[in-house]
């Protein structure tokens, strides 16, 4: 006996049908058996393998419950089908979950292809349905009926409910009779293969010529083929120690997650983050896509290793200023010393018309101008600013001599001849310590001086390291002491706290307070003392004088009010 094995596929429009474990020629009639006219050619597949085989057989049918309750209820149509038995697989996925994303495929990509199921109700049977499908009484796609009309109408296929299976065709309507309990199975089964598949067909063809993603091509090959897809890719495979690269693994649809399991076969050497894998420790790594059961469906073989680069990179000095034409050098100090790049550092100048450096640090001024030098290992970058100047020409002092008083301050300045010329370091010298001493600014440009004690000497400023200086006399001479307006602060307030004890005398007598304003001396003193702490270069004098005064007059008025009495 022949064993007929037809598999109806989900989503497939066409059955895989064999003989005896081989595959019928897809140029065979038995190969245009659609799954969708199974309700219209159950009959003529019978017929067919009656044909082919010419002997008994029997029918081992994968498919949907109604589709094997239908062709074992027409197995009385053939003449030798012994029997047909058959299991129901059931979806992969879920037919909605397909449906939704043909749908946004279509709302992505602009198409119009999905239509609706009209279903006419005939007679008193419309209570009886349940279905999710438009019902209407316009003409439609299938009527359902309980009992033949003397006028079929114009439905494409009549469900006659009765009490067995039949299939015809009448006046070019295709009449199924089904049992009572099967009407609402037929009618899912005939919008799923009439209206569901040619849909996703539709879309899944017209997709193919869509830009998607990998992530779209993936899900409608799981769902044409009823298969879960992966998605496994890595940027590269060969990894440094503390490196990560971009990662993604994603089944497809993700409802079927748990069909596809991503394997590390060493746990502690890597970290796998939801878009990147960073590499832990050296040494080989796989990576392994399996099913839950074990099977090995895909694998990455990492290759990590770990190096000793620089870290650190110190240069000194952190700045160079030059002249054209001169010559100096950076030095490196790298941590840890014995890196592997350690001998390989890159060094470059962001300006090499105007600052030439070598591999080995040197730096050449070439021509005015300014540059960054960069020091680089593998993982680890350095700076150096460097100003090259024009040579120096000549200087000159913004006095040619200094005449000066003893405590006196003068600030002079080195000019430089180009005035962008690079100053050096910059000394000022004074030939006697006792003339004075010096202060220079922060770029030595300018000097101020603070004079000593009277004599005569010499100014001096150099430039280190070259034979630049220039020179000018400096005069120190003795301080003009105001002696005059001293003496006649000094008669005065004296004058003055002499007459100031005869206050309380003059009160006594009966002259009063007003005596005290004929007393003019003490006043006079008070104002040569303000004027000289205002004018004069050697305040103490008067700012002891005025303190006296000061301290007399109040006295003398406490002594006048408070302690005299005048006579009656």
């Amino acid at each position: 006996m022949n064993t007929v094995s037809v598999r109806f596929e989900p989503l497939k429009r066409y059955p895989v049908i064999s003989v005896d474990g081989e595959t019928v020629s897809p140029y065979s009639d038995l190969a245009g058996c659609e799954n969708k006219d199974l309700h219209v050619c159950g009959k003529r597949l019978l017929k067919l393998l009656d044909e082919e085989l010419g002997n008994e057989y029997r029918i081992e049918l994968t498919g949907s419950r109604f589709q094997i309750e239908m062709l074992s209820a027409l197995e009385k149509e053939s003449a030798f089908c012994a029997e047909v038995r058959g299991k129901d697989p059931g979806m992969a996925f879920n037919a909605n979950e397909i449906l939704e994303f043909a749908r946004g495929l279509c709302n992505k990509y602009g198409y119009d292809i999905d239509r609706e199921t009209r279903v006419r109700i005939g007679g008193d049977l419309a209570y009886l349905i349940r279905t999710k499908s438009v019902i209407t009484e316009e003409p439609a796609e299938i009527c359902v009926v309980g009992s033949l009309p003397d006028e079929l109408g114009k439905g494409r296929t009549v469900l006659l409910l009765s009490d067995r299976f039949d299939i015809r065709n009448t006046r070019g309507v295709n009449i199924v009779e089904v049992p009572d309990q099967y009407k609402e199975t037929f009618i899912e089964y005939y919008r799923y293969y009439t209206k569901f598949i040619p849909f996703i067909e539709a879309v899944f063809s017209r997709a193919k010529y869509s830009p998607l993603t990998r992530g779209e091509s993936l899900l409608i090959e799981a769902y044409s083929t009823q298969k879960p897809q992966y998605l496994f890719e890595i940027e590269k495979t060969a990894l440094e120690a503390g490196e990560s690269v971009g990662f993604q693994f994603a089944v497809f649809p993700s409802s079927a997650s748990d069909m596809y399991q991503l394997r590390v076969d060493r746990a502690d050497a890597v970290k796998i983050g939801c878009n990147s894998v960073t590499a832990l420790k050296d040494g080989p790594v796989t990576l392994s896509v399996t099913t839950p059961d074990g099977v090995l469906c895909d694998s990455r073989q990492l290759s990590i290793s770990s190096h000793s680069y620089v870290t650190n990179i110190k240069l000194i000095p952190s700045a160079v200023n030059m002249e054209v034409g001169k010559k100096g050098r950076i030095k490196a100090y790298i941590v840890p010393e014995n890196a592997e790049d350690a001998g390989s550092l890159q060094w470059t100048s962001s300006n090499p018309d105007a600052v030439h450096v070598t591999s080995e640090g040197e730096v050449i001024g070439l021509e005015p101008g300014e540059a960054v030098i960069t020091v680089a290992s593998t993982n680890c970058t350095q700076r150096v600013p460097v100003t090259v100047y024009p040579p120096l020409e000549n200087i000159t002092l913004s006095s040619a001599s200094l005449t000066l008083q003893a405590d006196e301050s003068r600030t002079i300045a080195c000019n430089l001849f180009p005035p962008d010329a690079s100053p050096g370091e910059i000394c000022w010298e004074l030939s006697s310590m006792q003339l004075g001493t010096i202060e220079t600014s922060k770029d030595g440009r300018t000097c101020l001086i603070h004079a000593g004690s009277a004599g005569r000497g010499v100014l001096t400023c150099r430039i280190k390291g070259t034979d630049k200086k220039v020179s000018c006399p400096i005069t120190v001479t003795p301080e003009k002491r105001p002696t005059g307006l001293i003496t006649c602060t000094i008669i005065f307030s004296v004058i003055g706290m002499v007459f100031s004890f005869l206050i309380p005398l003059i009160y006594y007598t009966g002259s009063g307070p007003v005596g005290f304003f004929f007393d003019f001396f003490l006043p006079l003193g008070i104002l040569l003392s303000l004027i000289g702490l205002a004018s004069a270069k050697r305040k103490k004098p008067f700012a002891t004088m005025l303190t006296l005064d000061l301290i007399c007059t109040v006295l003398m008025y406490i002594i006048a009010f408070a302690a005299c009495e005048p006579p009656y």
